[in-house]
């Protein structure tokens, strides 16, 4: 068994929350201009965008898991989209920190407004419900509806 296995769960609530709230934040701290509640914003979307790594590692494992023990016909259509999107969600999300800590450091050239961050962020987030309600509906079919 891989080091991670089983841990998903746990460990992908966690960047979900952060990248949510913090998504919402920077929504509100652009709105009302406030720079505090940027700067509060921009913590919890790096901090999601560290975390979720060790959550994408944990789920691929549970994967690996699921198909020595079941084989490949456990990976269900829905679970292959979340599979899918789940593996993209990080990239997303490191992409979208990295060139914000790139363009908040650059000293002259196009700098990228606010509410293409606020996109972004909104774009991350409905990925991220979306992988999230496959990821449950899949553990709900097979662990509690199942006869």
């Amino acid at each position: 068994m891989s080091f991670l296995a089983g841990w998903h769960p746990f460990l992908v609530h966690f960047p979900i929350a952060m990248w949510l709230v913090g998504t919402a934040t920077l929504l509100v701290g652009s709105v009302a201009k406030k720079e505090s509640w940027l700067g509060t914003a921009w913590f919890m979307l790096t901090v999601a965008a560290v975390t979720v790594l060790p959550a994408v590692w944990s789920g691929q494992e549970d994967i690996q898991v699921l198909v020595g023990r079941f084989g490949e016909e456990i990976v269900t259509e829905g679970l292959q989209d979340h599979m899918d999107i789940g593996n993209l969600i990080p990239w997303a999300m490191i992409g979208m920190v990295g060139l914000r800590l790139h363009n908040q450091f650059k000293k002259q050239g196009f700098k990228i407004k606010n509410w293409i961050w606020l996109i972004w962020g909104v774009a991350v987030s409905i990925a991220i419900l979306y992988a999230g309600v496959l990821g449950g509906a899949y553990v709900y079919e097979r662990a509690f509806a199942a006869p």
